[in-house]
This record gives C-alpha cells, structure tokens and sequence, in this order.
C-alpha cells in the first residue's frame, strides 16, 4: 500500500463538486518544514475561539513548525503525509487535501493513539466529542458493552487546534463547501493503514457489525450504526446538512483537552532525523 496514496478515511463516495483544489494545493506542504499559526493567548497558552465561550481569550499565536511532508499528486481525500515508518515510529500525519461536505468517519474510538486536528485551508470541519471525559479501555464499545458518551460538536477551522487523548469517542464532517488541507495527526497511528484500508474496502464498510469488528481488531472501532453515541445512523455516507436525530446533528458542548503545543513541536523536531532520504 503506497504511503502517500491512501484515499476515503471512511470510503466515502467522493462527489463531483465545485471548486475543486489545484495540483498547488496538494504540495503546498512538499519536503520543506511550513510554519502555521495555532491561536494561543497572551501566555502563550492553548485557547479556541469557536467552542461557545472561549476557554481562553485568544490573543496571540504559536508558531507551530510542521515536519516535511510526503509528495503526493492527489488533490482530494485523505492522504498519508508521513507515517510511523518515517517519523521514527513517533506519529503519521494524514492530510484531508479536499474534503466535501459531509466527508469524515462515524463515532470511533482509539485505544492507543492520540489525536490532534487542526484545519490549514479554506473551509471548516465540525467535530463530534464528549460532553464529558469519559476514556475507555480496550475491549470496551460504549453503546455495546459500555455506557454511551453523549456527544456535543464544534465547528474548527484556520487556526483551531483539536486534541483528543487516547480512549474518547469522536468523530468529524466536512461542512458547507468542504475543507482544504486538513491536517490529522495520529501518534502513534500504527493502526491506521488498515483502519483506511477497511474503509475503502465495500464488503468490509457497508457491514455495519463486520466494519465495527474489523477496525475494532485494530485497536479502533467505528460504529456506523450510532450506538456508540444513542443516536441514529446517518441516512447516506456524505449526509450534510445533518439531518435530525443522526450522530451528525449532535449539538452542546464538548469536552476540552490541552493539546500540548510545545510537546507537539518537539514530536515534529524529532522526527525529521527519519525522514526518507532523496
């Protein structure tokens, strides 16, 4: 499976649309470190300014230096920037070149991997999380054998961060117009070949129990029917705009996490040592 090719986190069909990202986009990131800035306060401390009421005042920005990338010619879908295998096993990085409306993964949970979301282009993605921190453990499927995380969401875009830590439910859409260059880091994130690979796969995505299973023998299960989260299932793959009732239009608050910015620097610093030679 080629590392920089690696499309549909959740095998979505992809639309015909307007609008569409030029080869540029795509590169924009290609073997050279970028400086993007994450809003932050006047201490130099993680804030968000579109979760309701800030959780602090925006005021400032952190200079967040990215690794380099991978080359890639593809303009939309996931693809992988840099994986475990080139980052010393540190994180992978996939990168949503162009996601359309109603483009991301049903509720889904990592026993192994934390997660850090932050859009770095055009558009907006709406992310699903708890109300409440509630981390499960493995063998645990909230909804199943476990209780349900009643879910709030939040819409992030240029300059919004998202942690999730390891064991929190979550999950995402594209809204309106789509998102350019979403970035998704995932560390450990040695699962997530097959978690995509199962995605793009019909026979495994279209069953509901056989998809939960699947991704859930890797460590992450995805549970397209919503009882991970007490609500109905979407009524297509790409629903947008959310329609009553499915995980999609869950409103209210979510739960913060500090992503950590400086630590998530130092990951990105130590794993260019491993980047592949030319």
């Amino acid at each position: 499976m080629g590392r920089s090719s690696i499309l549909c986190y959740v095998a979505v069909l992809l639309l015909s649309l307007h609008g569409l990202p030029t080869p540029s986009h795509a590169d924009e990131f290609t073997d050279t470190r970028v400086t993007i800035q994450i809003n932050v306060d006047n201490r130099g401390k993680w804030c968000s300014r579109h979760f309701g009421k800030p959780h602090r005042p925006c005021t400032g920005v952190f200079n967040l230096r990215l690794p380099r990338f991978l080359p890639t010619n593809e303009t939309r879908g996931n693809v992988f920037r840099r994986t475990w295998e080139d980052t010393c096993g540190l994180f992978d990085i996939l990168v949503g070149q162009y996601l359309g409306a109603g483009e991301g993964p049903p509720p889904h949970v990592h026993y192994a991997d934390e997660e850090w979301f932050f859009p770095w282009g055009e558009g907006s993605v709406r992310m699903y999380a708890g109300q409440k921190s509630i981390k499960y453990l493995p063998g645990q499927v909230p909804g199943f054998n476990a209780p349900i995380t009643v879910p709030g969401s939040a819409s992030i875009k240029k300059g919004d961060i998202l942690y999730s830590p390891v064991g929190v439910v979550h999950w995402f859409s594209a809204e309106d117009k789509g998102v350019y260059n979403f970035i998704q880091v995932h560390a450990y994130g040695y699962a997530m070949p097959k978690i995509i690979a199962a995605g793009g796969n019909p026979d495994i995505f279209n069953d509901e129990i056989r998809f939960l299973e699947y991704t859930g023998l890797w460590g992450i299960p995805h549970d397209k029917s919503g009882k991970m989260v007490g609500m109905k299932p979407l009524t297509s793959n790409t629903e947008w705009p959310p329609v009553e009732g499915t995980y999609r239009s869950a409103t209210g608050p979510v739960k913060l996490f500090d992503p950590d910015l400086k630590r998530l620097q130092k990951m990105f610093d130590d794993s260019e040592r491993c980047y592949p030679r030319k």
